[in-house]
Formats: C-alpha cells, structure tokens, sequence
C-alpha cells in the first residue's frame, strides 16, 4: 500500500478530500492531515510518503516552499498542488519543482480521482524503476551476473493488446534496462554490451523473442510513456523529449506524429477537450 498526506490551512478542504475518494481502492492507506507545510514536512522527513495533495498558499510555509525543501532535501515524493487562484507563475514554478499536477480549486470529484489515479500509477513505476536500478546497480557492483535475477521471471511485453510471456533471459534483461533507463541512450550497440552480445545477434535475438524489431519496441515504450507525460499537462514538449530519450524536439514530434496520428500538442489538446 502507498502512503499519501493531504496539506490545507483549510480543515473543510482537508476533511473534504480525505472523504472524496476511495483511497483503498487506489492501493492508498487512509492519508494523514496537516494544516501547515512544517508538519507536513516533519511527516515528510520522518515517513516519506509516495504521494502529497497540497495547498499553494498557506500560513508558514506555502505549499511550494514545502515542495522545494522535499526536494532540495532528496524525498522524492509526487505532488498535485491544488490552487485557489489562477496564477501562471505559480503553475511555472510548480512545474519547475517537478510537481505531477496543477489543479485550480474548486476541485471536481471526478477530476481529483483521474488524477489521483493517473498519479499512483506514476508512482508504481518510479517504484519499480528504481527497485529494478538499485538491483541491477548492486549486483554489477558486486560483480554478480544478473542471469539468474528472480526479478526477471515474471517480466513480458504486451502488443496490440496481448501479453506475450518472454523465455529467453537475456532479452528480459533488456526489458528491464530499457525500462529503468528509459530517458538515457539506448541503441542497439549500447544494449548489446549490457547482455554482452554481438549487437546484430541481439537484435535477432530479440525479434525471434518478442516478433518485434527492438528499436521498434524502444519507439514504442518511449512514446507511450510521452502520452502519459503529455496527460499530465505539467511538461512542455522540450522536456518530455528529453525524459523520453531524445535530444531534439523536433525529432521527437516528429516520431510521435507518425507513432500516433498527431502531433504531441494536438495529443494534450485532444485530451484535454475530451475532459471538458
């Protein structure tokens, strides 16, 4: 189960979210309440919990100050800020800080639970990114082979639709790489020299597998983690093409017209008129 705070001057607003959604439902224990930012970072410092609803603008410390001091003090916690005021350089900072949301009060139900939703669903794959790297990290370290990783047993793909369960180790610990270093470099030369194969062996290798080229199977986890980037409204194109793995923004467009049918501002854009 993850663990969430909620933080509101407001004991109306506080008492009212907590209320709002089934959190147990979204795998969230029952969140804990703070009226300040230096409770809740005390909470922070001493529980540091996966997810944070606050308030922008708050007696002691505002909601972006607490925001900043998570962050300069290494918690990597997911924030939805919630607002009372239609402010853009709040919404500039707040996406400067890295926040997962923007949200003007009032808050729609409905909206605070896709939120809430999209949000645990970010948060699970931070988690599992990072229990996957410090793994991989370790046991390199250590100079163990990863071939017998129990973590890879239950790893698979799915395309169109299908899951398709993967044999062969090797290609799963490339799953596995391209999953946890989805924004660096990964070309066929690079991945080649993680499983120590000939790169046109592993790319062989990996159609037999999967009955997808890799670099097509890169192309297409990149995009779909932009789509979910893109849903978030708090990124621009620039630096969503650099968590994806691209250096140039029009590159990047450019592969996700022709992935998608569109371009990434018409994606947000479609999206956002299909909310309203």
């Amino acid at each position: 189960m993850l663990n969430a705070i909620i933080v509101d001057d407001e004991i109306g607003i506080r008492e009212g979210i907590k209320l709002m959604l089934p959190w147990e439902t979204y795998g969230i224990n029952h969140p804990a309440c703070f009226a300040n930012g230096i409770l809740a970072m005390e909470e922070i410092e001493k529980n540091n919990p996966d997810l944070c609803i606050v308030d922008i603008r708050m007696p002691v410390i505002s909601g972006l100050d607490l925001i900043q001091r998570a962050r300069e003090a290494g918690y990597d916690t997911t924030f939805i800020v919630l607002s009372g005021h239609d402010d853009f350089s709040y919404a500039q900072q707040s996406i400067e800080l890295g926040v997962f949301r923007y949200l003007l009060k009032p808050v729609n139900t409905d909206e605070l639970r896709d939120v809430v939703s999209s949000a645990v669903k970010y948060v699970k794959r931070k988690l599992t990114q990072k229990v996957y790297a410090d793994k991989y990290k370790s046991m390199v370290l250590e100079g163990r082979s990863t071939s017998n990783d129990d973590s890879l047993e239950h790893i698979s793909i799915r395309r169109d639709g299908i899951e398709i369960m993967l044999h062969d180790i090797r290609v799963k610990q490339i799953i596995q790489h391209i999953n946890t270093y989805i924004s660096q470099e990964l070309s066929l030369v690079s991945l080649a020299k993680v499983v120590f194969l000939h790169p046109n062996y592993l790319s062989n290798l990996f159609k037999n597998e999967t009955g997808e080229s890799l670099i097509d199977y890169i192309t297409r986890v990149r995009m779909e983690y932009a789509k979910e980037l893109l849903l978030t409204n708090l990124y621009t194109v620039k630096q969503i093409t650099e968590k994806t793995g691209y250096n140039d923004p029009r590159y990047f467009a450019k592969i996700f017209n022709k992935t998608t049918g569109v371009l990434p501002s018409q994606y947000r854009s479609q999206s956002d008129r299909e909310k309203k």
